[in-house]
């Protein structure tokens, strides 16, 4: 992993980021659990995007906002044919 000192926040964050986004898919949306070593780095990128949001004076609110933005998307649906037809837009 490169250092946060010699690599640009935004980028780390946005790296953090995007594996959090896929840990919280994999638990949440399909309902596997992680395995140990998958929650042990969840846990060590989470401290870091924790870290690196407060260096952006994000509030913990915002940060977990940006996690969880837009993975519930779509999820509010019946099966009824105007539910289905919404989805594959």
């Amino acid at each position: 992993m490169t250092s946060p000192a010699l690599a640009d926040p935004k980028e780390v964050m946005a790296r953090q980021l995007s594996v959090l986004r896929g840990y919280a898919s994999k638990a949440i949306l399909h309902g596997n659990s992680l395995a140990p070593d998958e929650e042990a780095e969840r846990s060590d990128h989470m401290r870091d995007f924790l870290a690196t949001g407060q260096s952006f004076n994000l509030t913990q609110k915002e940060m977990v906002d940006l996690i969880y933005s837009g993975l519930f998307r779509n999820r509010r649906e019946c099966g009824c044919h105007s539910c289905r037809a919404r989805a594959m837009e």
